[in-house]
């Protein structure tokens, strides 16, 4: 005590060690605090299955189901079918795409109409950890007797958490 006192004293301008004891640590550093980890993508990881709806015209309104596997990097893929009642029957549906850490949905959507591609994109935001909806828009294009007809299509899909 009387050294400190001294170097009080004679104006030292030392400071009181008020370490642990211990050298390896440098008790003067900052903490740095642990951040949480963001889940991005890997929040919406898991199996959906998904609402369709897709219409074009009173020939091409089609209902159906999709069932989608949405994988922790973000990609998603997926398949089901799509009826379009009496008229055309049902056809085998396919999707792809990806959902960002933003929740921002973006792919593709196969289906065959009358043994003709139809390919719609897919677009959405996911509103939270359990429930995504998505916009569907394209063009269907065919041959006919008396030329080439296109029907603009649009649609949703209604993605839920299984």
């Amino acid at each position: 005590m009387s050294l400190f006192l001294l170097s009080l004293a004679c104006g030292s301008n030392s400071s009181l060690d008020v370490s642990d004891g211990d050298p390896s640590v440098d008790d003067s550093a900052p903490v740095e605090e642990e951040e949480e980890e963001d889940p991005g993508t890997a929040l919406w990881a898991g199996d959906w299955t998904g609402d369709l709806r897709i219409e074009g015209s009173s020939s091409f309104d089609c209902d159906g189901e999709l069932d989608v596997e949405f994988e922790e990097d973000g990609s998603f893929s997926g398949d089901g079918l799509c009826d379009f009642g009496s008229w055309s029957g049902e056809s085998d549906v396919e999707i792809e795409g990806a959902i960002d850490e933003d929740g921002v949905l973006t792919g593709t959507l196969w289906l065959d109409y009358r043994d003709e591609d139809v390919e719609l994109d897919v677009s959405g935001q996911a509103d939270d950890d359990d429930d995504i909806d998505a916009t569907l828009e394209g063009l269907y294009v065919y041959e006919g007797g008396w030329g080439d007809y296109e029907i603009e299509l649009g649609g949703e899909i209604e993605f839920d958490l299984d």
